[in-house]
């Protein structure tokens, strides 16, 4: 019996084609010119690769557990509560140490940057692609430009010992030697990065944007701070956050992040579960506060908001009656929040009912409405005869066009008042018993607008000599109204 010839002519042409394919394939997998498009690679391996190989290649073994820890935290403590260490007591009567322009080699990029700080210098962001570290006197170190189209510095970056950890809105994420700018590494997690990085334990925590079925998802993703390996921790949707920093509850491992959609999450940071979410009247306009085991938070609708941060239900609301984007601020042993409104009035507001307190205008010019609290010391708590067992906090918030003032918790009195040389264009940051601030003002002799960083210590407490850093002001008094 013959063989069917015109079934082994398919079967030789069937091999032949596979044949092919297989030749195909490794010639486009072995050769990295042809293999070098996300196109290819999608195709061979059927879904597109998250993360791109950390470049260049990170050495292992350099950092030690104390090089992790953050050396700039934005609001005071993981809480963001911006209650500053009870143990510390504080002056009421400031001036100006020195002042300092902020421009970057002439460039008024930063006219309105935001800032971090620690004790090695600023690091500052503009919305714009570059990165820049300056010494404590402001004087340049290193900046980062970005070379990728449409690319951003998303946020305020994670700072440490050693290390600066910042994001892009690009979706990278990069590691950087704090004191040189050399990148140690740098990967790309996704498409896109929401609210700033944060180092919790040996994991740099962060937030980015994924495109899955041609709809925008928000995870939390992890990085090895060493290697830029990257871990996509929660599998929820959290859709558009504020570019906030996320707040930490090391009791129950949670990260409290809230939605530009009127949603607060709790996820748990280890896991990655979903603790709760809470759905809001309006969009969640400030940073999330945790006090009393409430997570507090305001809502473009002027509500101030308290939940239970364990459970995520709904303690109490408070109608502000205007909108506040001020991160509220707690203040121990009065158990009150204090928050600013964006037309400038300070109020204060029991923590335990939501019930108001008081409601005082600051004629607040700036942008600003950030609060801090800290103590005084016992001589202005007996001087404008403050009540004892409240321990002498006071709430430090922005006031009229150029002014910090300090105010009693308890009804809104008016102890101190700090001049500045310009309207703010930055919260009131704690550097020991000093303060950090930045300033718009105008050069004297060309008219131009400029961001000054100004130094404030503690009046009579300093030597009047000191001498102003390489290229700044002359030190000179901010002053108190009250002496003048």
């Amino acid at each position: 019996m013959e063989p069917d010839k015109g079934r082994l002519s398919l079967l030789n042409k069937a091999l032949s084609i596979v044949y092919i394919v297989i030749c195909l394939f490794f010639v486009f997998k072995n050769n990295p010119y042809l293999y070098s498009t996300e196109t290819l690679k999608s195709i061979f391996h059927k879904e597109k690769q998250d993360i791109q190989a950390p470049v260049p290649t990170p050495q292992k073994g350099l950092l030690q557990t104390s090089d992790l820890k953050a050396t700039f935290m934005w609001r005071m403590n993981p809480s963001r509560s911006a209650s500053h260490d009870p143990n510390e007591t504080f002056n009421r009567k400031y001036e100006k140490l020195w002042a300092r322009d902020l421009w970057v080699d002439g460039d008024p990029l930063f006219r309105h940057a935001r800032w971090s700080f620690d004790d090695s210098g600023f690091f500052l962001v503009a919305d714009q692609p570059v990165l820049v570290a300056t010494d404590p006197s402001g004087n340049l170190k290193w900046k980062l430009q970005l070379d990728e189209k449409n690319a951003l510095f998303s946020a305020q970056p994670a700072i440490t010992k050693t290390r600066v950890y910042a994001t892009t809105t690009n979706g990278r994420v990069f590691c950087l030697d704090k004191q040189s700018g050399h990148i140690y590494w740098t990967i790309r997690a996704a498409s896109g990065t929401r609210g700033a990085p944060i180092l919790i334990g040996d994991q740099l925590f962060f937030f980015a944007v994924e495109e899955e079925d041609l709809k925008k998802r928000t995870h939390l993703f992890s990085a090895h701070p060493e290697t830029g390996e990257v871990t996509r921790v929660s599998k929820e949707d959290l859709g558009p956050i504020n570019n906030l920093p996320p707040t930490v509850n090391e009791t129950l491992n949670a990260l409290y992040v809230a939605s530009e959609a009127g949603n607060l999450f709790a996820l748990n940071y280890e896991s990655g579960k979903l603790l709760f979410k809470t759905s809001t009247s309006d969009k969640i306009l400030s940073g999330v506060i945790l006090a009393e085991k409430k997570a507090i938070f305001t809502t473009m609708d002027g509500k101030l908001v308290a939940v239970d941060a364990k459970s995520g239900t709904m303690a109490w609301e408070t109608d502000l009656e205007s909108p506040s984007d001020s991160t509220p601020t707690f203040i121990p042993d009065y158990n009150l929040i204090s928050v600013m409104t964006n037309n400038g009035y300070l109020q204060t507001v029991d923590i335990n009912n939501g019930e108001r307190k008081w409601k005082f205008l600051t004629h607040n010019g700036s942008p600003h409405h950030n609060t801090i609290t800290l103590r005084l010391k016992g001589k202005w708590i007996e001087e404008h005869e403050m009540k004892w067992r409240y321990k002498g906090w006071v709430i430090l918030a922005p006031c009229a066009e150029k002014r910090v003032c300090i105010y009693n918790p308890e009804r809104g009195q008016i102890v101190g008042r700090i001049y500045l040389d310009g309207p703010l264009t930055s919260e009131t940051i704690v550097d020991g018993k000093e303060f950090m601030v930045s300033v718009l003002t105008k050069n004297k002799e060309t008219g131009e607008e400029t961001t000054q960083l100004l130094r404030l210590g503690e009046k009579n407490q300093v030597d009047k000599t000191t001498a102003a850093p390489s290229g700044g002001s002359p030190s000179k008094p901010a002053g108190d109204p009250e002496e003048s």
